[in-house]
């Protein structure tokens, strides 16, 4: 109004419906100070919950004040609460976590891929339904809905003391420095608290590019020397490592074919016929000693005869389906490595 008023009471209301009057539950009082005209005073109160589930409406009336030129629109409008169902005495509340958040390796450069991997816990007395896990990106060392989103993934329901595992791949910022990651959870029904739905962060650093960014990549085949031929087919393990040079992994795939080929063994009745692809990632190398490796097992298969024979070999190659300029492949022989089947005298 336009003019000061007295001091006088709000009286706070619970209804059953949207529009607040004074025949409602009275849930409390607090006293309103003199205002002048276009003054204003907020004014709060302490509740606690119905304990029937439902929608509940809450909403507040001043009492009328000396000379008050309207009376009709002393009361507020409605503000709805609903009360979850508990999942009963027996069952308890979920309450969910998110722990232990970590990334493959903390130094990256520009662009590169790496993995933000955190756990999601179900620490309350009851189970907890299905939700969503939102990864973010801070500038500070606290994460929180208000940070950068960067990703999302799905989570299961959980158990009581339930646990699952959430790994999500990332690329790292265009622009040098030390960043945050971490995620948090979205709150379930029920949930007894939601004040701890959010990790702590972990830094990640990303430094200027090397070398345009590709370190030297040596990729090498490693087969046994020699295999036996015994009763029923042999698997023998082939394996593809790939090692660099310098303080961090390649930031783009390193893909290779490798297959076998024939020498004084014969496809098809001395080894089974074999051509695969394998595709290095950023997230794939590991960091050992002072360089980074990736290591991808194949299985060679080596058949049996009944044929009494010497010694044969056969080779293991492999090319770049794509071209890697910082990559050389170095089999441990000219052109293949080569793999002996030793001789089967008791063959038949």
């Amino acid at each position: 109004g336009d003019g000061a008023s007295a001091a006088t009471t709000l009286r706070y209301y619970r209804s059953v419906n949207a529009t607040i009057a004074r025949s409602d539950t009275q849930v409390g009082t607090d006293a309103v100070g003199a205002l002048p005209a276009s003054g204003t005073s907020p004014e709060s109160i302490t509740l606690t919950a119905p304990s029937d589930a439902g929608t509940y409406y809450y909403g507040a009336c001043v009492d009328a004040v000396s000379g008050e030129s309207s009376t009709n629109n002393n009361c507020s409008a409605a503000v709805p609460v609903t009360q979850s169902e508990p999942h009963g005495p027996s069952q308890g509340y979920p309450d969910l976590v998110v722990a232990s958040p970590s990334v493959s390796g903390s130094n990256r450069t520009p662009g590169a891929n790496f993995t933000v991997t955190v756990m999601v816990l179900n620490i309350g007395d009851g189970p907890s339904s299905s939700t969503t896990l939102s990864y973010y990106r801070s500038t500070d060392a606290t994460i929180t809905t208000s940070d950068t989103f960067v990703g999302a993934s799905a989570v299961r329901a959980l158990a009581v003391a339930g646990i699952s595992r959430q790994p999500n791949s990332l690329a790292a910022p265009a622009s040098p420095g030390t960043y945050y990651y971490g995620a948090c959870v979205e709150p379930v029904s029920g949930e007894s608290a939601t004040n701890n739905n959010c990790s702590a962060a972990v830094p990640v650093t990303v430094s200027e590019s090397q070398g345009g960014g590709q370190p030297e990549t040596k990729v090498l085949l490693y087969t046994p020397q020699s295999v036996e031929e015994r009763d029923g087919n042999e698997q023998r393990a082939l394996g593809v490592v790939a090692v660099t040079t310098g303080d961090h992994p390649p930031t783009v795939s390193i893909p290779v074919r490798v297959w076998l080929v024939a020498g004084t063994a014969e496809e098809g009745v001395d080894f089974r016929s074999f051509s695969q692809s394998v595709e290095f990632n950023a997230e794939d190398f590991t960091l050992t000693g002072s360089r980074y490796e990736a290591l991808e097992i194949l299985k060679i298969t080596i058949l049996d005869d009944t044929e009494a024979e010497g010694d044969e070999t056969f080779g293991a190659t492999m090319t770049l389906e794509s071209a890697r300029p910082f990559v050389t492949l170095t089999p441990n022989y000219p052109d293949q490595l080569r793999v002996i089947i030793r001789a089967n005298d008791d063959a038949g």
